[in-house]
């Protein structure tokens, strides 16, 4: 399925809902839901998924991802990397977000994008997710 730029807002604001309502608002209460899977509505199968992977150097990283089991997989993530102060929002779309960079295509042609920025503040993430939202 096509994924627009309007579909990545509306996950981008579903995220930043499902981070207020479960009252996690800073990088040590997301490390505390780590392994925990959030409803986004009652209505919709989608879901945020917050758990920690291995990175660079053997470090950890935090991902927080918004799944769409039905269709997109993965539209977006947001990915922090405490030890090495970085941050990063993965987007699925069929368009190119300005400052991402591409890195693959998923079976629908979808371009799959990056951006990197420095530091790992909770406040400058949702920053990024933010700008998505409109």
């Amino acid at each position: 399925m096509k994924i627009t730029k309007k579909s990545v807002a509306t996950y981008a604001e579903r995220l930043l809902e499902v981070l207020e309502e479960q009252k996690i608002s800073s990088l040590e209460s997301a490390i505390n839901a780590i392994g925990k899977e959030f409803e986004v509505r009652e209505i919709l199968p989608d879901r945020v998924i917050i758990h920690m992977r291995p990175s660079n150097m053997g470090t950890l990283e935090l991902k927080i991802s918004y799944v769409c089991p039905n269709f997109e997989g993965i539209p977006l993530e947001l990915v922090i990397n405490p030890s090495l102060k970085y941050r990063q929002l993965i987007v699925k779309c069929a368009e190119s977000f300005q400052g991402y960079s591409t890195f693959a295509f998923d079976p629908y042609n979808n371009i799959v994008q990056f951006k990197i920025n420095s530091g790992a503040e909770w406040r400058d993430a949702i920053k990024d997710i933010e700008e998505l939202s409109g």
